[in-house]
């Protein structure tokens, strides 16, 4: 009798070449699908990271009556005190014991003699605050607690650590413009994605009928109130993304400190695309939207192809003109 022995079936080599041409054409159909779910992920983190932020803001206000200070630094008029006399803390700092952050907040306000409740400190003949006050940086205490760093200061769609150097505070007073940076990495310093708003480019006292008509809610030693919110607090905008800053077609290079992140300005609009500002712009790396938080605590996106006249508009606290440039 004649043993017959087991045959065993196999692909050949075409079967084979079409079986992971298949593959292949699967993944690439499933990977935008996991990319867009992650974003959508990323997203809502970095709009709850802005919620708490409008949540810590409005228990501020509670608290003291009104929003804090944009941040300690020289304002425009009267005119500012000298440069080395103020703490150039910005309000994020300010927001750290509604964020679970005391310890961190009590470590600086002990060191740097900060005051809530009065901004500036009380000065002596010739203008200056008494006692003498440091910068953070230059003080040990202060300087250690801005290396605390807090995930809800960060976008998780973005990476301010990846950056070479780094902003130790900005801020508009409705005159300048100013920004001071680390020349180095200074990797040990927490960093931001987020930025308080100062409306166009903050409290122009020279001339209210132009800059200062689009004047927002937060610049050096300010005081505002949610009365002051004259266009109504589900259309001023109190926090929105930042990135930070390239030269030219390079990579990002700088970032911000959360400890110095002063009121940031419109009145450059929206860059494009958005995940190329320059440091005077707000920017994103969420597909074609930054996400913002309003003076009433909700969070929008806002169009990165938004009219920049009305992006600085809708900004203002005080313009009388509702432009919601804000989206769900």
């Amino acid at each position: 009798m004649k043993r017959v022995g087991n045959v065993r079936g196999g692909f050949t080599l075409v079967e084979l070449l079409v079986v992971i041409a298949i593959i292949g054409i699967l993944v690439g159909l499933l990977l935008p699908a996991v990319q867009a779910a992650r974003e959508a992920a990323r997203r809502m983190q970095c709009s709850n990271n802005l919620k708490q932020q409008g949540l810590a803001l409005h228990n501020f206000h509670d608290a003291y009556k009104r929003f804090p200070p944009g941040i300690l630094g020289p304002v425009a008029y009267p005119p500012a005190n000298a440069a080395g006399n103020h703490q150039f803390i910005g309000t994020l700092f300010f927001l750290l014991p509604y964020m679970e952050q005391t310890n961190v907040y009590n470590n600086v306000a002990a060191a740097l003699n900060v005051d809530v409740n009065r901004h500036p400190l009380t000065t002596d003949t010739t203008g200056n605050p008494t006692p003498p006050i440091q910068s953070y940086w230059s003080n040990a205490a202060a300087w250690a607690a801005c290396q605390v760093k807090i995930p809800g200061y960060v976008c998780p769609s973005a990476d301010p650590f990846n950056n070479t150097n780094t902003f130790v505070y900005t801020y508009t007073n409705g005159l300048t413009l100013t920004g001071g940076y680390f020349a180095s990495a200074r990797p040990e310093m927490g960093r931001t994605n987020y930025a308080p708003s100062c409306g166009g480019i903050g409290e122009a006292h020279t001339n209210p009928t132009g800059w200062g008509r689009y004047s927002g809610l937060f610049w050096p030693r300010s005081k505002k109130r949610f009365s002051d919110c004259v266009d109504g607090t589900s259309n001023t905008m109190a926090f929105g993304e930042v990135l930070g800053d390239r030269i030219a077609q390079g990579p990002m290079l700088y970032a911000f400190t959360w400890m110095g992140m002063g009121g940031h300005p419109s009145a450059w609009g929206l860059p494009n695309p958005l995940n190329r500002p320059g440091w005077y712009q707000y920017g994103s790396m969420h597909p074609g939207q930054i996400m913002v938080a309003l003076a009433d605590g909700s969070v929008r996106g806002v169009n990165g192809t938004v009219d920049s006249i009305m992006f600085r508009r809708s900004t203002g606290a005080v313009d009388g003109e509702i432009h919601n440039t804000y989206e769900e």
